[in-house]
């Protein structure tokens, strides 16, 4: 008796994989949409603003390319009169940024002590206007003779700085002579003006 083995190959049917729907895009409505630094442009995407752009944080930064560099050899040296009256213009410092951003490149001025032993101390003899970089006189005369070593920083928007250092000697030395801005002054005057009226302004 011979028994025969049927031998069934079963085929398995693979269903195919379908992949997920990619998800639409994110659509702002408005900038509070967006994230910080950012607004909702026409398109309902959101960008950078104006003078920012994408860093490696991945976050809209400011751009900021430069830092502030003053346009004088570091350090300046000045002689000051013991004498001089208070509010008196003793320097200007100026620095420039080219970085185009009309934010990153406004500079901002610091006044800083480094002769923190001495009394008085830079601060308590100087004020420095922090947009124009005047330095000027706050005490009455005479000042305390001596050899002050003053820091100016230089700083824009974005943090960035550059420092300049002036080593300012007061002592016994000759008040500067008043100058006026310009050695030519022309100032129209009409046929018609009265008695005691301002023709101009010098300014010394």
């Amino acid at each position: 008796m011979s028994l025969s083995s049927t031998s069934e190959s079963t085929s398995l049917v693979h269903s195919p994989v379908m992949s997920p729907s990619p998800s639409p895009p994110f659509l702002c409505s408005n900038s509070s949409d967006c994230g910080t630094n950012e607004i909702c442009n026409s398109s309902g995407k959101c960008q950078c603003k104006m003078w920012y752009e994408i860093k490696n944080s991945q976050a809209c930064e400011l751009i900021n390319d430069f830092p502030p560099e003053f346009d004088v050899e570091d350090p300046v040296h000045l002689h000051l009169s013991k004498e001089l009256p208070n509010n008196t213009l003793v320097y200007t410092v100026m620095a420039t940024d080219n970085d185009t951003s009309p934010f990153s490149s406004q500079i901002y001025y610091l006044l800083q002590d480094s002769n923190t032993s001495i009394v008085p101390r830079t601060s308590q003899l100087f004020r420095l206007h922090n947009l124009t970089g005047e330095l000027r006189t706050i005490v009455q005369s005479p000042l305390t003779s001596g050899t002050y070593n003053v820091i100016v920083t230089a700083r824009d928007n974005a943090g960035d700085n550059s420092n300049l250092t002036l080593i300012i000697e007061i002592g016994d030395f000759p008040s500067p002579l008043p100058q006026f801005d310009s050695s030519n002054n022309t100032f129209t005057v009409l046929e018609s003006l009265s008695v005691s009226s301002i023709v101009g302004t010098m300014v010394c």
